[in-house]
């Protein structure tokens, strides 16, 4: 796991937990990109809920990846 996405969720967690939730990631992305100073440069999305401990959603994160390929099965 990367800086960028250990700090996102952490964050989110901390977020959750100071107005009395519960952190349930929702999905998430990861990308890297180089720089103008030829450096490569991470970045993280994620999207997260906070919920309430007896919230029906507050159950084991559903991950979702976006796909980075798509697969066309053209036999016909």
């Amino acid at each position: 796991m990367s800086a960028a996405a250990r700090q996102a969720i952490t964050e989110a967690n901390t977020f959750c937990q100071s107005h009395g939730k519960y952190f349930l990631p929702k999905n998430k992305s990861q990308q890297s990109a180089m720089s103008g100073f030829g450096d490569t440069v991470d970045t993280y999305s994620l999207i997260f809920m906070c919920v309430a401990e007896n919230d029906p959603e507050y159950k084991r994160g559903d991950w979702k990846k976006n796909p980075d390929a798509i697969i066309e099965d053209r036999r016909r």
